[in-house]
């Protein structure tokens, strides 16, 4: 009797850490940027394109993919095949070589805004 009472104690003991839920851990913002892939709306004038960001390497460089007809919306993006994140907060999306095609920083509210010199206007948005 002694011994079944035993086992069922140690069942009951064992369910209940079963169910207990470990909290998850909050991650840095680096890291949870990395987590999941994002899609932005970038807007310039009557233009707009679907950027879709992939995961986040350890050097801030993502590798992105355009909307097929980006290109010819906006000629500036034909070439760009990743997203940087500056030690400033602003993002660079970058074409070969490692070029910057366009810069943003952080708009008041949410997304973001170009900026440099012969940069055209255009803002950059998560999309739904």
């Amino acid at each position: 009797m002694r011994g079944l009472l035993l086992v069922s104690a140690v069942t009951v003991g064992l369910a209940a850490l079963a169910s207990v839920e470990t909290p998850a851990p909050d991650l840095p913002p680096a890291l949870a940027a990395s987590v999941a892939a994002q899609t932005f709306r970038l807007v310039s004038g009557e233009a707009e394109c679907s950027i879709h960001r992939n995961t986040t390497g350890p050097d801030g460089v993502s590798r992105i993919s355009l909307d097929p007809d980006c290109g010819a919306e906006l000629p500036l993006l034909a070439s760009a095949d990743s997203w940087r994140d500056n030690a400033d907060g602003s993002i660079s999306l970058v074409g070969a070589g490692g070029r910057s095609l366009i810069e943003f920083a952080p708009a008041d509210g949410e997304g973001y805004e170009s900026f440099g010199q012969g940069a055209p206007l255009a803002s950059l948005h998560q999309a739904d």
